[in-house]
């Protein structure tokens, strides 16, 4: 029983460091006003939002909270994300000739940046 709870063990964490070790992409597809953002890992696509800019659409928040809905405008080289209901930002984009860093907006003044690197 010892052996075989270090190799369930063992595995678990070669599994981990598997998935840790896999880099996201984030591959941006731009149609007109339609813009496209997929995230995906070498095993699969974890999410893919589309939408127009300056309309609104439904945003799908994976089950950690309801369903929002946001308005992307462009201004320059920023993406900004607005919600609809109480017009707060919620996230911007700051696009440049390396890449692009997300800034998101939570509760309580919480603020988190991601930075991703042009391939």
């Amino acid at each position: 029983v010892q052996v075989l709870k270090i190799f369930i063990l063992g595995v678990g964490m070669l599994k981990r460091k598997a998935v840790l070790s896999f880099k996201p992409e984030v591959i941006i597809r731009v149609d007109g006003k339609k813009l496209t953002f997929e995230n995906t890992t070498p095993l699969k696509t974890t999410r893919k939002t589309e939408f127009n800019l300056d309309e609104p659409f439904e945003v799908d928040l994976m089950g950690l909270a309801d369903k929002q809905t946001h308005i992307n405008s462009f201004s320059g080289n920023v993406l900004t994300t607005k919600d609809v209901g109480s017009d707060k930002v919620v996230a911007t984009r700051t696009f440049n000739a390396d890449g692009f860093s997300m800034k998101m907006f939570g509760p309580n003044d919480v603020t988190a940046v991601r930075h991703f690197k042009r391939v």
